[in-house]
């Protein structure tokens, strides 16, 4: 979760880019996905794009995991 409001989407995926290099170095691929019409500007350069075609929600028991495990807690 995020509020577009307060974090651009490309700082927040540029900033998982930068860690991920630190900590594994380059081998990682990052694909976005956009919705049909969507732009991002700002990407980092290994960050490529693709149109996402399809999408269907993961069932209920799969939404919110992080936040069910604990790992993320929602602030407001």
């Amino acid at each position: 979760e995020y509020d577009p409001h307060r974090v651009t989407l490309d700082s927040i995926v540029s900033t998982l880019v930068e860690r991920t290099d630190a900590a594994l170095g380059h081998s990682d691929r990052w694909r976005y996905f956009l919705r049909p019409g969507e732009v991002i500007a700002g990407l980092p350069e290994r960050v490529a794009t693709a149109e996402l075609v399809s999408y269907e929600p993961a069932p209920d028991e799969h939404q919110w995991f992080l936040r069910k495990a604990g790992f993320v807690r929602r602030t407001e």
